[in-house]
């Protein structure tokens, strides 16, 4: 594996956020709107996979039972209102990165998508898990036959 660990179902977190948040600052620290960028867009890129596989409807279901799930063990999910249905909106995650800190922030995402993938994997299965959470797999495209049937 590379310096980036494929964890919550193949989604790049908080590794992936790191290398975005660890990019070169005139300061030592990255900034806070740096870190919450690279979380946020982490985060977007799942939930906007889990839409296209499952639909608002599932995206919200599957959400809802990973963050009862998870919000005990990483608070910073109750400040982020993950069940929105535009998504995590960028000044949550800022005001999230204040309370709680950036790495347990992205700690809390991570936890979050890996249940997601828990509940999924127990329902359908690993692979198919990973294919829905994913948004680097292909979406199967219907064909004009398949519809006609």
């Amino acid at each position: 594996m590379s310096t980036e660990e494929l964890v919550g179902g193949g989604i790049m977190l908080p590794r992936r956020c790191e290398r975005h948040m660890n990019r070169p600052h005139s300061d030592a620290e990255p900034s806070l709107e740096a870190a919450a960028l690279a979380i946020h867009r982490s985060y977007t890129r799942a939930s906007n996979a889990l839409r296209s596989s499952t639909g608002e409807a599932g995206r919200a279901a599957l959400l809802s039972r990973a963050l009862a799930s998870t919000q005990r063990a990483h608070p910073a999910l109750t400040d982020l209102r993950v069940l929105n249905p535009d998504g995590v909106g960028l000044g949550d995650i800022v005001a999230s990165i204040e309370a709680h800190g950036r790495d347990d922030v992205a700690a809390a995402i991570d936890a979050l998508v890996g249940a997601v993938v828990d509940v999924l994997t127990r329902l359908i299965g690993s692979d198919m898990a990973n294919q829905l959470v994913r948004d680097d797999v292909p979406q199967p495209q219907h064909s004009a036959r398949a519809l006609e049937a």
